[in-house]
Order: structure tokens, then C-alpha cells, then sequence
């Protein structure tokens, strides 16, 4: 057992029997029985290796999972191919990615690394020949590199009346841009979250304005461990939280 163990196992064992004196201080009478089984939990607990020992407190120790993430992973067995099959998400590279990683059939993916509003309004007959029953666009990343945050508000809202005039019974779902993390900036020096931020209220402005779905998708973003290294794209297993935390907005 090395030196760093021992001592872990002695503080234990000290503290634990600190624990069985107190209580026979306190309820001696009548107690024998509780105190014999204090005893008997001590003798288990020398017998363990101080790693497990290391581990229990770890374990006690954890975070509880907030209430929010909680209900984003409660549904991890949607087939999502088969939920969104009625249903095209539209954006930049951060959302080809769904078919990328197959999560997603190519069908309901119309989505192009570097692309931005302006752009997107051509794919508009694209989407009108799919017919979609949703639409979720995610615009922002790349266009926030290109013009300010006032015409992208104007290209965006031209956007939604275009697919609107050729969707009139669509619903749609415009998302916030997410954060990057600062070593983005290498990417593009105008890529910072103080510029994002204004982007992103233009985009809950546009919503109220279009009366149309405003998701705010930046609260899936817990850590830096969710990114690629390049600070802006997402890992794999970030979409199944991305996916069902949208099927959950549906539901709602």
C-alpha cells in the first residue's frame, strides 16, 4: 500500500471511530446492538483497498445533475431518423454535422459549411420541394465574419418570409447561435462571443417580430469538453443531446 494510501485509510478509520464514541455517548442505553454494527461497518471498511475507499467518497462527493439535463437525457432512445423525418434543419457546418454523423438522413440536412442567411435564401425551392412539416434554421457563426448584426437581423428576417410564403403551414424554429470558446478567434478575428451576443438578440428580436419559435440551444453548452478543438464545432455525442433537447421543445 503506498504511503498517500495509508494515510487516507487511517484518517477513515479515525473518523469513523470518532463517529461509533459519539454515539455511544449519546444512546448508550438500549444501543449495543447499533453500536456492534458501527463496529462491524469499521471492520469492512479496513478490509477495503483505499482505492475503493477513494472512489465511495468520490461518488458521494459528485454533483447532483441539474433539473435540466435531467430531462434532455431522459429521452435517449428517440430514433431520431424516424421523429424528424418530417423535418429539414437548415444552417451552416455545425448542422451538417447531424448527417455527417448519421444522425440524421442526408434528406432532412440542407446545410453547407460557410454558409449564412444570404446564402440560405437560396435553398429556399429546395426546402419548398421537400415540404417539410418543421423547419429549424441555425444562422449566425459564419455570418457574424461577413456584416453587423442590424442587415444580418434584415437577411434573416427575409429568410422567414420566404419560407413562410412557400410554407405557409410549416412550423418553424430559428435557434441562437451558440458560443465559442476564445480560441476561436484564431479562426476569424471577428468570431467572439461579444459579437455573437448581438447577433443572437437580433435573432430573438426577429422571432417576436415573425411571431416564430425562438430556441435558446446555448444552454446545452455546459463545458469546453463539448467542442472540437477548433472551439466552434461540436463533438459526436453532443447531437444526441442537441436532437432530443429539440424534441423535447416540440413536446412541450
Amino acid at each position: 500500500m503506498k504511503k498517500k494510501g495509508k494515510y487516507v485509510l487511517v484518517g477513515i478509520i479515525l473518523a469513523s471511530f470518532v463517529t461509533i464514541m459519539n454515539f455511544q455517548n449519546k444512546s448508550y442505553a438500549g444501543s449495543n446492538t447499533n453500536i456492534n454494527q458501527a463496529r462491524q461497518e469499521l471492520a469492512n471498511l479496513e478490509k477495503l483497498d483505499v482505492s475503493e475507499i477513494e472512489k465511495k467518497i468520490e461518488e458521494k462527493n459528485k454533483p447532483a445533475v441539474v433539473e435540466e439535463e435531467a430531462q434532455v437525457t431522459a429521452n435517449s432512445n428517440i430514433d431520431f431518423k424516424k421523429y424528424f423525418e418530417n423535418s429539414v434543419f437548415m444552417g451552416d457546418s455545425i448542422t451538417e454535422a447531424l448527417s455527417e454523423y448519421a444522425y440524421l438522413d442526408p434528406y432532412n440536412v440542407l446545410a453547407k459549411k460557410g454558409q449564412t442567411v444570404v446564402m440560405a435564401k437560396q435553398s429556399v425551392p429546395n426546402l419548398k420541394a421537400m415540404h417539410p412539416a418543421r423547419v429549424f434554421l441555425l444562422y449566425g457563426m459564419n455570418d457574424v465574419e461577413s456584416y453587423d448584426s442590424v442587415y444580418f437581423k434584415q437577411q434573416y428576417t427575409q429568410l422567414i418570409s420566404q419560407i413562410k410564403a412557400v410554407l405557409p403551414s410549416a412550423q418553424i424554429y430559428v435557434q441562437a447561435p451558440f458560443p465559442v470558446l476564445s480560441k476561436a478567434v484564431f479562426s476569424g478575428k471577428m468570431l467572439t462571443n461579444d459579437n455573437i451576443n448581438k447577433f443572437r438578440q437580433a435573432v430573438k428580436e426577429m422571432c417576436d417580430e415573425q411571431n416564430v419559435k425562438y430556441v435558446d440551444v446555448t444552454v446545452l453548452v455546459k463545458d469546453s469538453s463539448m467542442y472540437e478543438p477548433d472551439g466552434i464545432h461540436f463533438k459526436y455525442d453532443f447531437y444526441k443531446t442537441y436532437l432530443t433537447y429539440m424534441h423535447d421543445i416540440i413536446n412541450k
